[in-house]
């Protein structure tokens, strides 16, 4: 992958096509050493509604593709995130309906 070698080369997902900002997340995913398999859309907004991000961070593309990254780092891959989901939904599902809403909206366009 040209202009990925090292991750300060990392290009800019703006103005970046779908497979671009797809792949952008898969390197960074790379970079945190995890095994890097094809990320479907449910385990990138599971990842998501799992992370820090807020939606009142108004979040850009690079920072949605970083949360989903450190998300699966944290929770330990795309099992970790959903058993965290799962708790979260158990735990206050008057507010997990919405911010899964909110996560499927950002996670489709990455």
């Amino acid at each position: 992958m040209t202009g990925t070698t090292a991750r300060r080369n990392v290009p800019s997902a703006r103005g970046a096509s779908a497979v671009g900002r797809a792949t952008l997340i898969l390197i960074r995913i790379a970079e945190f050493g995890l095994d890097v398999s094809p990320v479907t859309l449910s385990a990138r907004a599971e990842a998501l509604f799992t992370s820090a991000l807020q939606r009142s961070d108004r979040p850009t593309g690079i920072q949605i593709g970083d949360a989903i990254a450190a998300s699966l780092r944290i929770h330990g891959g795309t099992d970790g995130c959903a058993a965290a989901l799962a708790a979260e939904y158990g735990e206050h599902p008057e507010t997990a309906t919405v911010r899964m809403r909110w996560a499927l909206s950002l996670a489709a366009t990455v």
